[in-house]
């Protein structure tokens, strides 16, 4: 797959996990794992209500001129 969006022959893909992360291709949507520690119903609904905090708390500092949190650092990738 990663030959074929190299030489353009896929548009693009959307992976969850790799071998090796990150991979950085303009083609390729990375998702990063988030399943872990959240098999069960409870887990999930922890793990949504986190995700939820962590973006409202973002919306907030964006609003205020804040730094937000968890930014992904673009030179490491």
């Amino acid at each position: 797959m990663l030959e074929l969006l190299e030489r353009g022959r896929l548009t693009g893909a959307a992976l969850d996990v790799f071998a090796t992360e990150p991979l950085l291709l303009d083609t390729l949507l990375d998702a990063p794992a988030r399943a872990r520690g959240t098999a069960c119903e409870r887990g999930v609904r922890r793990f949504w209500e986190r995700e939820t905090a962590l973006i409202v708390d973002n919306i907030r500092s964006y609003l205020a001129g804040a730094p937000l949190t968890n930014l992904v650092d673009l030179e490491a990738g």
